[in-house]
């Protein structure tokens, strides 16, 4: 069948009205209550324990958040090995309104955006009504709400259950998809996606994660609120608003997407799709928030000496202008610029590296391809890398020199991306140089805890290798399209199994990841489309990011794999014909010498190194020339370009 076949056509839609109904949440949304009451109920529990086990108060606030107090009683009474009195949460509701009518707040700009919404709006919430109205009238914003009031308690059954939504909808005679919910809590937001509405998730930056994932678009000031409605109503027909990512991170909540390219070119692209997709804002806000530094969004970024090279070249004078060019040699002031662009975006990245306990805010940065050969100088050169900033991975090539090289940089704390792999073997082989770096760390007292370590599947580069093409000519054999790609997926399958099976804490990045076009001129992409079931990385090119956003603007979005997937046996009998694959496909297939020489390697290779080149070559016209023979032709070969006479 057509690929295409499964996409079906994409249909221009215009932009959607302005939603008919904003329904809000009361604790969290309209009113600052949800720290005062759940501190006063963990205070409570806290107290009948006996033998000084208790709950985190800061943990247990955000896991309780939106739900029904019941359902958390139960929860912590075997937690805490205590059994409540019957009275027990009577009491707490006494004194939760006692201290909710002495602390509590109205958000801060609610009021502002209560006086300018023209769409008709109510709360619904999971609290009792006499609460609901004692906090809106403590504050001032029960003149607001009356006769708007939906609680759970009277509908008998609460959020993660989408009914209270769905009867306010229904009362207010709008259908779920013109709606528009706001709320802080996980609980909410997944009953507003049960329910088809559209919803936003209110709270600050260090939540913003948690809301994403549960399918929300976050944002932090209430004030943005009449713009958000505005961007999240243009035009995404989509459930919720659940984009790739958290379509991704249902399958495995490890999963992540990362940015590929430049994050000095992040906010210009954003803008240019903002302007392009206008339909599709919503998305583009929720894949691509206002920097790198937030909490949702792209994880963390890679980039390579081809992306270095045109950022630099991109704005010549932004650049070179921060050095002493009469001071520096061609290759002093090469990687003195490289350094500036690698440090600059690792600091873009801090505070999200920071929030997020070093989980993400990582940017990778490139060894010297043209060291490929030689342990000893991508070694050096990857400390250096790693000394700028402590949130900079070390991306080298794996080839036999290359694990070599990853081994010696674990062992010193380093965090790595291994690049340049097309194989099954590699994969193993860096596990295994990994594995061996972390045992050393530890017998030298080195810590590695917070290291983060992948290894790049270049998936798009194996099958548009020429010789891929020639060994299945040479046999007689003629490979489509779908076969290629199938041939790439299944060299992703192995990998993920063997990646699923070591102990080693690394995870695969599919990267090179390419959108196909098909004779109808449909557009997509077996590399998001079927894969992503268990843990996986992405890094996405802008191109693929506006692959993505077009899909949405269309109404099509683009989902991961939800089954296994599984060859067609006729491409598989094929495949294992032609060496070029089985290579790829088999562990221990190809030796560790021979991973420099496999086509796809050397031609990533090349690449690379011609956009040092071109950047060496902008560096030798921008310095001032040298005195002849100031220096011996060793140093000008080492300086320049790595090699000795």
């Amino acid at each position: 069948m057509c690929l295409s076949a499964a996409i079906g056509e994409l249909p221009e839609q215009g932009a959607t009205p302005l939603p008919k109904l904003v329904i809000f949440d009361c604790d969290g949304v309209l009113v600052q209550s949800e720290e005062i009451t759940l501190s006063v109920l963990i205070g409570m529990l806290n107290a009948h324990v006996q033998d000084g086990k208790t709950l985190d108060s800061v943990y247990f606030i955000e896991h309780f958040r939106g739900r029904k107090i019941a359902d958390c009683l139960r929860e912590v009474e075997p937690l805490l090995g205590i059994c409540l009195p019957p009275q027990f949460e009577e009491d707490f509701r006494v004194r939760a309104l006692e201290a909710l009518t002495l602390n509590v707040k109205a958000t801060d700009g609610i009021l502002d955006v209560l006086e300018v919404l023209e769409t008709p709006y109510c709360v619904a919430s999971s609290a009792p009504r006499n609460k609901i109205e004692q906090c809106l009238r403590v504050v001032g914003l029960l003149p607001y709400f009356e006769g708007r009031i939906f609680s759970c308690y009277e509908l008998g059954r609460w959020k993660p259950d989408p009914l209270v939504f769905l009867t306010a909808c229904e009362t207010y005679n709008v259908e779920p998809c013109d709606a528009l919910v706001i709320e802080d809590s996980v609980t909410g937001i997944q009953a507003a996606v049960a329910a088809t509405i559209k919803v936003l998730g209110f709270g600050p930056l260090s939540r913003h994660r948690i809301l994403a994932e549960a399918g929300a678009l976050p944002f932090a000031d209430m004030r943005e609120l009449p713009t958000l409605i505005d961007h999240v109503t243009q035009g995404a027909s989509v459930v919720g608003t659940l984009g790739y990512i958290e379509r991704l991170k249902r399958n495995d909540p490890r999963s992540e997407v990362w940015w590929d390219s430049s994050p000095v070119v992040y906010a210009p692209y954003k803008q240019h799709l903002l302007d392009k997709y206008p339909a599709a804002a919503a998305h583009i806000e929720q894949l691509m928030p206002q920097d790198l530094s937030q909490p949702w969004g792209f994880s963390s970024v890679t980039t390579n000496p081809r992306l270095v090279t045109a950022a630099i070249l991109d704005k010549k004078e932004y650049w070179s202008s921060r050095f002493n060019l009469a001071s520096l040699s061609p290759g002093e002031l090469r990687k003195q610029l490289y350094n500036e662009v690698i440090a600059e975006g690792a600091s873009m990245l801090k505070p999200l590296w920071v929030q997020s306990a070093q989980a993400d805010g990582w940017l990778c940065a490139q060894v010297d391809p043209s060291d490929v050969r030689c342990s000893e100088r991508m070694t050096a050169r990857g400390l250096e890398l790693h000394r700028l900033a402590a949130n900079v991975m070390v991306k080298v090539p794996g080839s036999l020199e290359g694990f070599a090289t990853i081994e010696h940089l674990v062992a010193q704390g380093v965090s790595v991306n291994i690049t340049f792999c097309f194989t099954v073997s590699q994969f193993q082989a860096g596990i295994q140089a990994i594995e061996r770096g972390i045992a050393s760390a530890r017998r030298n007292g080195v810590d590695t805890d917070c290291c983060k370590y992948v290894i790049t599947f270049m998936i798009g580069r194996f099958s548009c290798q020429p010789e891929f093409a020639l060994q299945a000519a040479e046999r007689g054999l003629a490979l489509g399209p779908e076969d290629m790609r199938w041939a790439e997926l299944m060299i992703y399958q192995q990998i993920q199994a063997l990646v699923a099976a070591s102990k080693v804490p690394v995870k695969t990045l599919l990267s090179s990841i390419k959108v196909d076009v098909d004779e109808r001129g449909h557009k997509h992409c077996w590399h998001l489309e079927k894969t992503g079931l268990t843990t996986t990385c992405y890094t996405l090119t802008p191109d693929v990011v506006e692959f993505l956003i077009e899909r949405e603007s269309h109404g099509k979005p683009v989902a991961p794999a939800c089954e296994p997937q599984q060859a067609p046996a006729e491409t598989f009998a094929r495949l294992i014909r032609i060496p070029y694959f089985c290579e790829a496909y088999f562990i221990d297939s190809i030796e560790p010498y021979d991973f420099g020489n496999h086509e796809a390697f050397i031609n990533a290779c090349n690449e690379a190194n011609s956009a040092n080149r071109r950047l060496t070559d902008y560096c030798v016209r921008l310095c001032p020339v040298a005195k002849p023979f100031a220096r011996s032709l060793n140093a000008i070969l080492a300086a320049e370009y790595g090699v000795l006479a």
